[in-house]
């Protein structure tokens, strides 16, 4: 299904989350991610706009009064590049409040697919005992669904508390590059960016080969560019432009070295 048509089925979903299936929330998690990524590259497109403004600001100052056929393909070309700019900026700002509200739908469908009512199981043969579900499997599970919640509405505390809480709850996961991710997501979001990039670390060190190494990746360079570590920030995304070629998260990375005005190979 494309990702917009599945998007637009969320509140939908809502009303049945009985019956959504963990591949179904995974896939709505990742599409909320995808326009993530959108908004990020919206912003480098639109830091790249400012620049040409600057430029082209500062060539129609030093143009010589006796080319003014020249300052006025300067004029021209300014007025076109700021409303580029505006256009941009529409963008992003529209980019980030659809991205945030559906973050916060997938966040309030996963809290009510976990507390739906299960389905009636058949019952068990006279003399047969039915197996017991873990005891904590429920709990943990809803522990991960609120921290969730919690980042998708701004509440980065609360949210790094509930995913640490998954984690010591659940040694080994499979969900716990995911725990992680969100964790250093938070962190990234509330500007402590030394704290976002040890937290990708660890994710990288402990999970190598989980589906969330490109982001960590991705987000891990944007913290060096955010700290004007330049050069490390660089790095990084060209890192991972190399190892995931195919990934939308080297997509990303692509543009926004593009808009620090560096060459991109693929």
């Amino acid at each position: 299904m494309h990702r917009l048509a599945r998007l637009a089925i969320i509140p939908l979903l809502a009303a049945t989350a009985g019956c959504l299936t963990p591949d179904l929330m995974l896939s709505l998690q990742k599409d909320v991610a995808d326009v993530r990524a959108q908004v990020e590259q919206l912003r480098a497109e639109q830091q790249k706009q400012a620049a040409e403004v600057e430029r082209l600001r500062a060539g129609a100052v030093g143009t010589a009064t006796g080319e003014q056929e020249r300052r006025a393909d300067i004029d021209l070309r300014l007025k076109s590049v700021e409303e580029q700019v505006r256009t941009v900026g529409v963008r992003s700002e529209e980019t980030a409040r659809r991205t945030e509200s559906l973050a916060a739908e997938v966040g309030s469908l996963r809290s009510a697919a976990v507390r739906a009512p299960a389905p009636a199981q058949p019952q068990a043969p006279a003399g047969t005992e039915s197996p017991a579900a873990p005891p904590e499997a429920a709990g943990t599970q809803e522990t991960f669904n609120t921290a969730y919640a919690d980042y998708s509405k701004g509440n980065y505390d609360l949210a790094i508390r509930g995913f640490e809480e998954f984690l010591r709850r659940n040694t080994g996961t499979d969900l716990g590059d995911n725990a992680l991710y969100w964790i250093g997501a938070c962190q990234y979001d509330k500007g402590d960016y030394e704290a976002a990039v040890a937290t990708f670390d660890r994710l990288l060190a402990e999970f190598p080969n989980g589906d969330k190494v490109a982001g960590a990746h991705l987000k891990k360079g944007f913290a060096f560019l955010e700290m004007n570590r330049t050069t490390q920030g660089v790095v990084q995304l060209q890192y991972l432009i190399e190892h995931y070629p195919a990934s939308d998260e080297a997509r990303v990375a692509r543009e926004r070295l593009k808009a620090l005005g560096l060459r991109t190979d693929g």
